[in-house]
């Protein structure tokens, strides 16, 4: 079995690659918040950019712990970096997460099973509706794949480099 050229397979990643922004990052401000789940995430975030306290959580001026900070924390920096919090300042750090998962898929795959492979499979981590959709909602599930993924793939090169 012969593969295709190398020069073909650049074509292909950049057109995956270029595909794949599109997925995750087009149009991120342009839609409204699609469920309760988003508006409660997004009102904690709004409480905690026009209160100035960054630290806990707070959902109608009380404290709102249901769930791990870093989403609100994260969301809160680009926020303040852009002077304002919008949908795309809520959504943003959830398409960096999934873009962050999509190149770790794609250098571990590349580094274990070779260059066709990975991107074979940072096309098909691309074309899953739910992993698009969940990198363009304010919620949780996005940040959590990207943290226990990232850890999955530290513990497996762990084990690997220390034979243990």
């Amino acid at each position: 079995m012969t593969f295709p050229s190398f020069k073909n397979y650049r074509y292909l990643l950049l057109i995956t690659i270029v595909l794949g922004v599109l997925v995750l990052f087009w149009g991120l401000g342009s839609l409204q918040l699609m469920s309760l789940n988003e508006g409660r995430r997004a009102l904690a975030i709004k409480e905690m950019f026009f209160s100035h306290n960054w630290l806990l959580p707070t959902l109608n001026g009380e404290l709102y712990l249901t769930k791990p900070p870093f989403l609100y924390w994260f969301s809160e920096s680009i926020s303040i970096l852009a002077k304002q919090v919008n949908e795309w300042t809520l959504r943003l750090p959830l398409a960096l997460s999934g873009l962050s998962v999509g190149f770790i898929v794609y250098f571990y795959t590349k580094k274990h099973y070779g260059i066709w492979v990975a991107l074979f499979a940072i096309q098909l981590l691309i074309a899953n509706v739910d992993f698009a959709m969940l990198a363009r909602r304010v919620e949780i599930e996005m940040l959590l794949t990207f943290f226990c993924f990232g850890s999955l793939i530290s513990a497996i090169q762990y084990v690997e480099t220390h034979h243990k």
